[in-house]
């Protein structure tokens, strides 16, 4: 399995983009282009599982012009099989039930979480 596509909305300077992954892809650039905000993207996606987790405004891309979070924080994962039936193994039978069934062509599996701005103008968002 392999990350094929990450997917990030609103999330600190970036407003919208989509990075393609390959098995050889790395992630290069000069300071402050945004490595480390799509690192910071893949944490907050996978890095944890409590829901009640609250997020500083500061997450959010804000509006040049009022200041304030343009809309929830989307962050989209997508998973492919490197070849078909990768995950026919045992060790995916707890995420069976999400998978689309096997055939001839490698799966997706997309991952998605959305944090609202909501109460961010107190200081912190929730989940």
């Amino acid at each position: 399995m392999y990350l094929r596509a990450l997917r990030i909305e609103n999330f600190r300077a970036i407003r919208k983009t989509v990075i393609g992954f390959d098995s050889g892809t790395a992630l290069i650039g000069e300071n402050d282009c945004g490595i480390t905000s799509v690192l910071d993207a893949l944490e907050l996606v996978l890095g944890f599982d409590d829901k009640s987790r609250r997020y500083p405004p500061w997450l959010f891309h804000l509006d040049p012009e009022t200041g304030r979070p343009r809309g929830p924080i989307g962050i989209q994962l997508r998973f492919a099989e490197r070849h078909a039936g990768e995950w026919s193994g045992a060790e995916y039978e707890p995420f069976e039930a999400l998978l689309p069934a096997a055939g001839k062509r490698p799966r997706e599996l997309w991952y998605e979480a959305r944090v609202s701005p909501a109460g961010a103008r107190d200081g912190e968002a929730e989940y």
